[in-house]
């Protein structure tokens, strides 16, 4: 490609010359694509039209010329397996903290995977991944193309009508502007464009498909909705009616090979540069062979185009799948198959031999028994014949095609392990084999993640992440939107919910809970259920982890500058302990100052409502105490009223004693949350305690507040 300043951006002639060099460069593996395709489908034999087929059966010799083709489809078995593999072991990619320990990261990971989740469902991803892990497998090479299409998506109105003069015309009885039903408008749609492989070609001369300049997709589209688009642009649709002229051999799916390409349909070719020095945000073009339709810088510089590939070759962009590898033994299993049913065919009767001369007749008939009788030499009779001679050789091309794509072996490794330890090793043992394809896969899927996150960040309105996200995740919205550089703070992985991990993850579960669930608090039991395969309870567990997402969510708030407001029914010794586990975390001491001392103050409002509930409990001594009710005799002495040198058993009334017990039990409780506090909490608590006169707490059954900071 030229690189002069004055050629800057592609011209037509470069342009056709990239797309016929890259074409002449893809053509043997576009046709290895495309015989994999009717291979899977088991339509590899060319289908005789019935033409033919009423000419043979019409000529009276059509059964020693005809040649039976019986197809036996071992290659969809396999390719099956392997995609069903690849679904279970990489069903989904999911967002991780890059750091565990920084609360943004955290929090950001938790933004975008709500956000993932949400067009997870909306836009069917799961049914795209089903076809996308059958590309990989099947053809060879899976690619998407990942954008934002604003004309599509969800109606949201029209736009006004406005009359010659370029005036909004106005209903006379509403007032209101009238709608112009020829213009939509929409909210837009996240797409996620399958490419198949035999239309998606990298830049001659590219060694490795991920590494080179750009790639080059093309597409047929129907030439009105291309003339719709462009209705204004009187050379722009020249070039579109001047490619309408041209024919094109296609790969028709529906018809199990190729034909012409349809009327009214035009070849659209769309080229894209990755980020260069001759393009720094990357450039797109939209053309026709006849001219350039559209073209410009990549939208936000973000590289529409994943792919991958299956088995990789070293010095050639395109790859190859399973099929290759069993496509010889499945092509000699369809001539066996095809030869022993010829065989039976031409020579499966039984057939009676009688010398020359022999005559046979009708023999006499009794019940269940037919009579034949004959004259002059025994007749024999010669055995039909029904292929058994083919079935080992077609047994043993069964297992040669299990053994090239690894099936058998882990078909019996599974079933001799029944025990659940075993069969977690099984497990592991056949993700280890196929952990080739399965990685491969894998960075696909965080691909694939990765940009519609960078996608999802800029068109995305608020109001669909506030859905996604849920309002109580409405005030981090902008840890979703300053999500960047992407990729250094969050981190994508495969959520692998298999049966043998979700058996994995629940024993140790209930191990866990079993031997350390009297040292966890409900909060941690309550995250541990959760995480459980098998523990999703709905809501029922929410009331047990609020008082994290709330705390969560002020530590939040301080680290990005705001004051977060603390409510008069907060959980405060949960509050106080998350705080100092954060205050001694090591990275603490590079916030900045003011963030320092915004923990701190928070801390100290929590630690002074604990205070206040305690001076609660102290002042509770000074209560009336109620004298109602039997006297009851302790053994307890003491002086006598009337004769203080003489003792007796002490007599008090029952709801005295019961008031008592009451106050020590509340006493003994908070003493308890009292005693569980780290050695700082419970000095700072005591001296707010006994303090006399010192600073002003804030008043009983209210919040607190922090003060408004600055900006960072």
């Amino acid at each position: 490609m030229s690189t002069d300043s004055e050629n800057k951006y592609p011209d037509i002639s470069e342009l056709n010359r990239l797309f016929d060099d890259a074409e002449s460069d893809n053509r043997e593996a576009f046709a290895e694509f495309r015989s994999n395709i009717l291979l899977m489908a088991g339509d590899h034999y060319s289908k005789r039209s019935s033409d033919n087929m009423r000419t043979l059966r019409d000529n009276k010799d059509w059964e020693t010329i005809r040649r039976l083709r019986i197809v036996k489809n071992f290659t969809h078995k396999v390719v099956r397996y392997y995609v069903n593999h690849l679904l279970d072991y990489a069903p989904k990619a999911t967002v991780l903290p890059q750091n565990e320990l920084e609360l943004q990261d955290c929090k950001s990971a938790d933004m975008n995977n709500a956000v993932w989740d949400w067009a997870w469902i909306k836009e069917r991803v799961k049914e795209k991944q089903r076809k996308w892990a059958k590309d990989f497998s099947g053809v060879g090479e899976v690619c998407v193309k990942l954008f934002f299409d604003p004309d599509d998506g969800e109606l949201k109105g029209y736009e006004p009508t406005v009359n010659a003069e370029g005036e909004v015309a106005i209903d006379e009885q509403t007032g209101q502007p009238i709608d112009d039903h020829d213009k939509p408008i929409f909210g837009g749609r996240f797409v996620f464009e399958r490419v198949p492989a035999y239309n998606i070609m990298p830049f001659s001369n590219t060694r490795e498909m991920e590494e080179g300049e750009g790639h080059i997709i093309r597409k047929m589209i129907d030439e009105k909705k291309l003339l719709a688009m462009y209705a204004d642009d009187a050379d722009k649709r020249a070039f579109i009616q001047k490619a309408s002229e041209e024919e094109f051999i296609v790969f028709d799916g529906k018809a199990n090979g190729y034909g012409t390409s349809a009327k009214g349909e035009v070849l659209i070719r769309e080229y894209f540069f990755k980020r260069c020095k001759r393009y720094p945000e990357g450039w797109y073009v939209f053309s026709t062979k006849a001219g350039i339709l559209e073209e410009g810088p990549l939208p936000f510089g973000i590289y529409p185009i994943c792919w991958a590939g299956f088995d990789d070759s070293l010095g050639k962009p395109r790859c190859t799948s399973i099929v290759r590898v069993i496509r010889p033994s499945q092509i000699e299993l369809n001539r066996a198959s095809s030869s022993a049913a010829q065989h039976q065919i031409t020579v499966g009767d039984d057939k009676v031999l009688y010398q020359a001369g022999t005559k046979l007749q009708q023999g006499g008939l009794l019940p269940g028994v037919r009579g034949i009788t004959y004259q002059g030499v025994p007749p024999t009779i010669l055995p039909g014949r029904d292929g058994s001679q083919y079935f080992p050789y077609i047994d043993g091309t069964k297992a040669e095609i299990y053994d090239m794509a690894m099936l058998g072996e882990m078909a019996q490794r599974k079933m001799q392990n029944f025990d659940p330890v075993a069969f977690l090793f099984a497990s592991a043992v056949e993700r280890k084999d196929f952990s080739t394809y399965t990685e491969k896969f894998e960075q696909f899927q965080q691909d694939v993640l990765f940009t519609f996150l960078e996608l999802a960040r800029r068109y995305m309105p608020d109001d669909e992440v506030i859905y996604a996200a849920g309002r109580r995740e409405m005030v981090n919205i902008e840890e979703f939107r300053n999500t960047a550089p992407l990729r250094s703070q969050i981190k994508t992985d495969v959520q692998s919910e298999t049966l043998e991990r979700k058996l994995g993850k629940q024993l140790t579960g209930m191990q866990v809970m079993q031997y350390f669930g009297k040292q966890l608090g409900k909060e941690d039991m309550a995250r541990l259920v959760k995480e459980m395969p098998y523990g999703n309870f709905g809501k029922v567990f929410d009331d047990f982890t609020i008082d994290q997402t709330n705390i969560e969510n002020d530590m939040l708030a301080i680290e990005r500058g705001g004051a977060p407001e603390i409510s008069e029914y907060e959980n405060n010794e949960y509050a106080s302990m998350r705080l100092a586990k954060r205050m001694k975390e090591p990275d603490f001491v590079t916030l900045p100052q003011q963030t320092q001392e915004a923990y701190k103050l928070l801390m100290s409002i929590h630690n002074q409502q604990i205070a206040m509930k305690e001076q609660k409990i102290i002042a509770a001594k000074n209560e009336y105490i109620p004298i109602d009710g039997g006297m009851v005799k302790l053994d307890m002495y003491v002086p006598k009223l009337d004769d203080p040198t003489k003792q007796e058993r002490a007599t008090l009334p029952q709801r005295s004693l019961e008031w008592l017990v009451q106050k020590l039990n509340q006493q003994g409780q908070s003493l308890d949350k009292f005693q569980q506090m780290s050695t700082g909490q419970q000095a700072q608590i005591a001296d707010t305690i006994t303090q006399q006169g010192g600073g002003q707490l804030p008043a009983p059954g209210q919040g607190g507040m922090l003060p408004e900071q600055g900006v960072m």
